[in-house]
């Protein structure tokens, strides 16, 4: 009996990538993104995606992705850029990207599969 026992609790511990489901990892990785510019009409902060990644790289941020993603929007110079830069990082580096200027993409956005 003791070795069933043994045998399924290994197997259930193995069998799972993450045994404690509920437990947050801290090396999860999530997604933040950056608009390229505040509005239409001025410089860009960032002129590439490469430039926007380089940022987080230069402050010992690992970058597991990127993306852009570009959203339609109206033509004024009042009106958002439009550009967006995704990057794929691990959760203990939110708070440095956050304080880079950086958002954690809320989960059902545009975040690439």
């Amino acid at each position: 009996m003791l070795y069933k026992t043994a045998l399924l609790l290994a197997l259930l511990l193995w069998g799972c990538e993450y045994p404690f489901q509920n437990e947050q990892n801290k090396d999860a990785p999530i997604w933040v993104f950056v608009e390229s510019a505040e509005r239409q009409c001025i410089t860009p902060d960032y002129s590439s995606l490469e430039e926007a990644v380089q940022q987080l790289e230069n402050n010992n941020i690992q970058v597991f992705d990127s993306s852009e993603v570009n959203y339609v929007v109206c033509r004024a110079c009042t009106c958002p850029s439009g550009t967006n830069y995704n990057a794929l990082i691990n959760l203990e580096d939110e708070n440095n990207a956050l304080e880079l200027g950086w958002q954690r993409v809320d989960e059902g956005d545009d975040t690439p599969d």
